[in-house]
């Protein structure tokens, strides 16, 4: 990437599973701890995650993403969060608005229409959930691996409304495309759909 700033349109799509009494917003898989003496218990244990096959060519992408990202010094974005449901065949759908913006190497604000305020300061990260009157803040990350190994809500909330910037506070954005992915390749170039409707209409090639 040549600019400093890049601006782009972004637009998330999620599919999660809930009871079709639950109203939910875009933020609706991101939950506070459990309070103390709830009896609620949380497992931390996780499985060691199966390094994915990569092909070269893939390979070949993924560092040029990695690289690119890696050149950010700032970035805006604007976009949509889709949220669809289907539970017992009552489909249900919302949506909502975000901007965004990020500062090298750990300063950015992610905030969704009616929904979430997220962001760090340099000195102070926070999560604001005005709908669920949730307010949490913290120390501010002092890199990005260290934004990823925080217990933070806010590394969730982005990677779930907003993997653009998701990856541009990843360290390596490559790496972290193809989390939890088995077995990834590249497809072959698609032919340009702009031919044949210039044969159509006796162009010459």
């Amino acid at each position: 990437m040549k600019r400093d700033t890049v601006r782009r349109s972004v637009r998330a799509g999620l599919v999660c599973w809930r009871s079709p009494r639950a109203r939910r917003s875009p933020s609706s898989p991101i939950r506070p701890p459990n309070p103390p003496g709830t009896g609620a218990k949380c497992s931390t244990r996780t499985k060691p995650a199966k390094a994915a096959t990569v092909s070269p060519e893939a390979q070949t992408e993924l560092d040029a993403i990695t690289v690119a990202y890696g050149k950010l010094t700032s970035l805006e974005l604007a976009g949509t969060v889709d949220v669809k449901t289907d539970v017992g065949g009552e489909s249900h759908s919302e949506s909502a608005p975000f901007t965004s913006s990020y500062s090298s190497p750990t300063m950015f604000r992610h905030a969704t229409k009616d929904d979430l305020v997220i962001g760090c300061t340099g000195e102070k990260s926070f999560l604001f959930a005005p709908e669920k009157k949730l307010y949490l803040q913290a120390d501010a990350p002092k890199t990005k691996s260290d934004f990823a190994k925080s217990p933070s809500p806010a590394f969730k909330a982005l990677e779930q409304q907003n993997p653009s910037l998701f990856l541009a506070m990843a360290e390596n954005a490559g790496k972290t495309l193809i989390n939890s992915a088995t077995d990834v390749s590249k497809l072959a170039t698609r032919r340009s759909a702009t031919k044949p409707l210039r044969r159509a209409c006796g162009e010459e090639q």
